[in-house]
């Protein structure tokens, strides 16, 4: 056996000489897509205040379609695309079928943080484009700095402006971090929880209202992202947030609690 036999045959076994392929490294940062990524969701939202009166109830239940996209990296972050194509709600709100088929643009940064930049003109009390990116936000997972895997937490603090006739924030202080592997649908992926507290300071009168209403709560947020290291794809979400503090409207403080799961899912 030649020297040039026995070092192709050691490269081989290392590197894949002879036409084998090395494995792909896994992917831990959100990339460009070839094709829409397609997702259903349902969203529950269970609010009680203290009236006078009594304790009030109010549910709703949001159920979505929508397709994804993501294009090139630029200098202020990776552009998206996300079309509606189902939103059933039930519960008191708006109607928001009009907007279904068009497109929503913007761009997330490496933290996740999502920024709209185009959306459909719509004829409809209340509706403006930050409420949607809280919508799509759930799908932006606060992947770690660099896309470099650490078994540490990481830092991850967000800042949103309420939307739906409302102005103030809502703010998330928490970490992110690799819980464990696990099967989804037949697909090695990846557990990644996100946890922290949740904080929102809004003012306004949204749709429905009786007047301006000031609302004061704080609480906690719990997200779990099932990543495809593969593909580098979200597979599924799942986030729970419980909430207590108060609203103010007609001279009257009214303690609230505010609870609310949602579930993102990949349609494959």
């Amino acid at each position: 056996m030649t020297h040039r036999t026995t070092l192709c045959l050691t490269m081989a076994l290392l590197a894949g000489c002879g036409g084998m392929k090395q494995a792909a490294a896994p992917i831990y940062e959100l990339r460009a897509t070839q094709s829409p990524l397609e997702y259903a969701a349902e969203v529950q939202s269970l609010t009680i205040i203290e009236t006078p009166a009594g304790e009030q109830e109010i549910r709703s239940t949001t159920n979505l379609a929508l397709t994804l996209s993501y294009g090139s990296r630029t200098a202020d972050g990776l552009p998206f695309e996300v079309v509606f194509n189902e939103w059933a709600f039930e519960g008191l709100g708006p109607d928001l079928s009009a907007m279904l088929g068009h497109p929503f643009r913007g761009t997330v940064s490496d933290a996740g943080e999502v920024e709209l930049t185009e959306a459909p003109d719509l004829d409809i009390p209340g509706f403006d484009g930050t409420a949607i990116a809280q919508v799509i936000n759930p799908l932006m997972i606060p992947l770690p700095p660099g896309g470099l895997l650490t078994e540490d937490a990481w830092l991850l603090e967000r800042t949103q402006k309420p939307g739906g006739g409302m102005t103030g924030f809502t703010s998330f202080d928490g970490s992110v971090r690799v819980a464990s592997d696990t099967v989804w649908n037949g697909i090695p992926a990846r557990i990644i929880v996100s946890s922290g507290d949740i904080r929102t300071r809004a003012s306004g009168t949204p749709p429905g209202a009786p007047g301006e209403v000031d609302v004061d709560t704080e609480g906690e947020s719990e997200s779990t992202y099932v990543w495809d290291p593969a593909r580098g794809i979200v597979l599924q979400v799942n986030i729970t947030t419980e909430m207590d503090g108060s609203v103010s409207t007609q001279g009257m403080v009214l303690p609230l609690t505010i609870e609310t799961t949602a579930t993102y899912a990949l349609v494959e």
